[in-house]
């Protein structure tokens, strides 16, 4: 039997529509999310909607300066800094407040091993765009970046940051030259954080017991926020460098 090329599109159209209905229904079953972008720093022009804030300030006067070069992000200490306190969050202006999402980047270069790169999650500010609340996951500094750090912050309170689980990740990053690479997500109650070295397309799944590791949150710490990165520590004069900028909410399939 001969079928016309609109037969035959109409056949696999339904088809098509077949499949999707079968993986929603398979979705719903199996309690599923899909992952939408909200942020691509390597496409042309995204980070231009960056803002950097201040999460907890040095003693002194200290400012870091934020450069987009492209898909290359650098936060730069000036020379006049008189301290390596500073702790600070930048993120896409641009992008909604969400409960459910998840940040990567690739560190590229740093000053030196103290310097702390990271990502921030369900990042709340108030009216003036101060920093009221956030959660990080960070690389160790002085004397121990093979850990992580999974913060919580509260801007408001001293001191504003409690870690609520060091993890040693020595077995993937010790000993091993940038680039590394970082993503960590909130789901609900949970902080998860994966970390990797290699190549980007090397990114382990969020079931990868040697990658992957997760703190549970308790229910103050399960609201809306912005998704995007962390700086710390850098010394007068140094810096630290960003690629692969990236961000996703998350919504029921």
């Amino acid at each position: 039997m001969r079928t016309t090329t609109a037969e035959h599109g109409m056949r696999r159209r339904s088809r098509g529509l077949m499949v999707l209905a079968i993986a929603a229904v398979a979705a719903l079953l199996t309690g599923c999310e899909v992952w939408d972008p909200m942020h691509d720093g390597n496409v042309p022009g995204e980070n231009e909607s960056l803002i950097l804030r201040t999460l907890t300030p040095d003693l002194t006067p200290d400012d870091y300066v934020l450069n987009d070069h492209g898909a290359l992000v650098v936060v730069d200490a000036p020379a006049s800094n008189q301290r390596r306190s500073l702790r600070t969050l930048f993120w896409p202006d641009d992008t909604p407040a969400v409960r459910d999402a998840e940040s990567c980047a690739t560190w590229l270069e740093q000053t030196d091993d103290d310097v702390q790169q990271g990502a921030a999650l369900r990042i709340e500010t108030d009216a003036s765009g101060n920093v009221i609340r956030a959660l990080t996951v960070t690389k160790n500094v002085f004397g121990s970046s093979n850990a992580f750090n999974l913060h919580n912050w509260d801007t408001r309170r001293s001191p504003a940051g409690v870690n609520m689980l060091q993890v040693d990740m020595a077995h993937i990053v010790g000993g091993q030259p940038f680039p590394w690479f970082l993503c960590a997500r909130v789901v609900g109650a949970s902080l998860q954080m994966k970390v990797w070295v290699g190549s980007l397309r090397d990114k382990p799944a969020w079931n990868d017991p040697d990658h992957v590791r997760d703190v549970a949150l308790d229910p103050e710490w399960v609201y809306e926020g912005k998704a995007g990165w962390y700086a710390g520590h850098l010394p007068p004069g140094g810096s630290a460098s960003f690629t692969d900028l990236k961000t996703w909410r998350s919504r029921p399939a």
